[in-house]
């Protein structure tokens, strides 16, 4: 993985792996935050991916997978939640972000590399530390950064423990409502 900020696009155009998509989007709002939801439908991939999560290897991306995600302004972090073709949520991801971009066409965000992964029972584990750190030695980061990225992930982190199946809830009624827009 790369130590230096990307910025990553919600509409995963540049994303070779898959072949054949169709995508739907919204607006979306909880409490006091607001910004834009995509549901993107994995039609054909040129290659599954599986990946380690949490505690076991799990299949995030194959034919026929969804991968809904939620971007709000003014926080640091971007949730991407991955489905089986049955519709059955299989995880949740969120990236640590320096900033959201959040302007109609294609939202994005700048990745500051750490991540959380959060399965669908709520077990959650902290990923990427390492890149974090590295990105920090080599500059390619400020301290400041840093810090931000550690204070959200806590702050994620604590929130699961008492938030977590609202978080499931919302996240499996917006996924239900942009299936039917899928294009």
């Amino acid at each position: 993985m790369s130590t230096k900020i990307e910025t990553k696009y919600m509409s995963r155009s540049d994303w070779k792996r898959i072949l054949r998509r169709e995508t739907a989007y919204t607006d979306i709002s909880s409490g006091d935050m607001r910004g834009e939801a995509s549901l993107l439908h994995i039609l054909k991939v040129a290659e599954p991916l599986a990946v380690f999560s949490v505690d076991h290897n799990i299949m995030i991306c194959d034919d026929g997978y969804y991968w809904l995600q939620l971007a709000f302004e003014n926080k640091n972090w971007w949730l991407t939640v991955m489905f089986n073709p049955a519709g059955e949520c299989i995880q949740y991801y969120f990236d640590i972000t320096k900033r959201n971009i959040i302007n109609g066409e294609n939202p994005s965000f700048c990745d500051l590399m750490l991540d959380i992964v959060v399965q669908p029972d709520g077990r959650a584990a902290l990923l990427d530390m390492n890149e974090l750190q590295q990105a920090l030695n080599h500059g390619n980061i400020t301290k400041k950064d840093c810090l931000l990225a550690l204070k959200t992930s806590h702050e994620i982190l604590d929130g699961l423990k008492t938030d977590f199946c609202r978080l499931r809830d919302y996240c499996t009624e917006l996924f239900s409502r942009l299936v039917p827009d899928l294009k």
